[in-house]
Order: C-alpha cells, then sequence, then structure tokens
C-alpha cells in the first residue's frame, strides 16, 4: 500500500514549472550582438490544480461508463466480440504482447469503441454552446449569449443522421464509411476546438481495458438480470445503465 508521507517526496513541485524562467535571454539570429528578451508562458498553480483534477473526475465516471455499455453491447452481439477478440489475440501475437503500438494496430476495436459511444453516448447533458449573435431557425429566436444544449443521444439515433440508427454496427467508423458520416452527427466527444481535451488519453484507456479483457475472457449477459433492452438513467450531465451492466466472465 502506498505511504502518502514517503510518496509526498517523489512527486513534482509545480512551483517549479511557475517561477522558474519566466524570461531568457537569447541571441537575435540576424544580430548576434543584440540580445533578445523572449517571454513564456506558464501555468500558474491553480491552473494545474484544475486541470488535473479535471482530467481525472472527468475522466473517471465517464471511462468507466462507457466500458460498461461497450461490455454489454459486446455480449449482445457475440458474433462482433469474436471478431474483436480475434483481432486483439492477433496483435498481440505478432506484436509479442500488448503496448501502445500495438493498441494502434487494432482498427476493428476503434470501430466497436466509437459505435457503442454513439449507441450509447455517456455526455449527454454537457455538450454546450454560446451563441454570439441573435439568430432565428425556423420561427424560433435564439438571443445573443444563450447557450444552446447539443442533444447527442437523440443525434445519434436520428434515421435522418444514421442509417438503421437502432443496430450495432461497428463497420460504420471503417475507414471506407468514416467519410459519410455528417460531421456534426456524432458528438460522443463533442466537436469543434473546443471538443474533449482528453479524447485521446480515454481512447487509450479504453482500448488498453478492453484488449487485456477480451483477450481474457468471454462476455455473456446474465439472462436473469436482462431480460429486455437496457434501462437507462441520467445524471445532470451523464447517462448510465439504471440497473447495472450484469455479465458472467
Amino acid at each position: 500500500m502506498l505511504n502518502a508521507e514517503e510518496e509526498a517526496d517523489s512527486l513534482i513541485d509545480v512551483q517549479q514549472l511557475t517561477v522558474a524562467h519566466e524570461e531568457e535571454e537569447v541571441a537575435c539570429p540576424s544580430l548576434e550582438s543584440v540580445p533578445v528578451i523572449r517571454k513564456r508562458r506558464f501555468m500558474t498553480i491553480t491552473e494545474i490544480q484544475s486541470n488535473a483534477v479535471m482530467f481525472l473526475v472527468a475522466g473517471f465516471e465517464t471511462t468507466g461508463t462507457t466500458l460498461s455499455f461497450t461490455s454489454y453491447l459486446l455480449a449482445k452481439h457475440p458474433d462482433i466480440q469474436e471478431r474483436t477478440r480475434k483481432e486483439i489475440l492477433s496483435v498481440i501475437k505478432d506484436e509479442n504482447g500488448l503496448t501502445y503500438d500495438s493498441l494502434t494496430k487494432m482498427p476493428y476495436l476503434d470501430q466497436v469503441i466509437s459505435e457503442a459511444l454513439r449507441y450509447y453516448p455517456v455526455v449527454v447533458g454537457f455538450i454546450t454552446r454560446k451563441c454570439d449573435q441573435e439568430y432565428e431557425y425556423k420561427g424560433i429566436k435564439i438571443p445573443s449569449g444563450m447557450s444552446i444544449l447539443v442533444p447527442a443521444f437523440q443525434m445519434h439515433h436520428d434515421p435522418k443522421l444514421w442509417n438503421d440508427p437502432e443496430a450495432f454496427i461497428p463497420e460504420r467508423f471503417s475507414t471506407e464509411n468514416r467519410s459519410k458520416i455528417e460531421p456534426m452527427a456524432y458528438q460522443a466527444y463533442g466537436n469543434g476546438p473546443r471538443n474533449c481535451v482528453a479524447m485521446r488519453f480515454a481512447q487509450l484507456v479504453l482500448k488498453f481495458t478492453l484488449a487485456k479483457l477480451l483477450s481474457t475472457y468471454e462476455l455473456v449477459l446474465d439472462p436473469n438480470k436482462h431480460k429486455g433492452d437496457l434501462k437507462l438513467g441520467s445524471s445532470f450531465t451523464l447517462a448510465y445503465p439504471l440497473d447495472g451492466v450484469w455479465l458472467k466472465l
């Protein structure tokens, strides 16, 4: 077990990131005799703490819930689960283990995760954008400054945006088909320059966990717990399996 007092000595002093070398003197390439003062912007302690907390808090429940949803869908579709497992085992064998490089060579696993996030988007009440000027859409006036919530779940199941949206089809996100998807129709991580800052980190965690899980176990739904469609609950921002996901390994 980790001892907080013993481990404290190994932590990085965040003050080193904020007070050291805020300005440095460098030579001008064209005028070697003329010094140039170059200023660097360092994060404050508050900014570092805020980003660290957000990284952990935002990535904990969201990632866990996504793993639950994905495991449920794979157990419900054993053919897709088996294809995913074969890809994982093949890559692990060829690469002599599960590494960052080997994870990048699992395109079908990528497709499975993307489709799971389409079918069950976890963040359903947090993707907002602020209207910067008054706008009217189909008779509805949107004043400047109003925040607009993006209805991710409804968009992900809209037949106008997706072919057969109630079917779980990972191939939607294959290299050949991804370009056919309307860019703004997929809101698993938001969109634009202010989308989820931890998207790549989340994808890495999801891929690693599922690869470890599927390379060792077969996921089977507990028939006593899952007798119909999965019931969903929601908190202020997140969707989750209302009664949990029950599997046999």
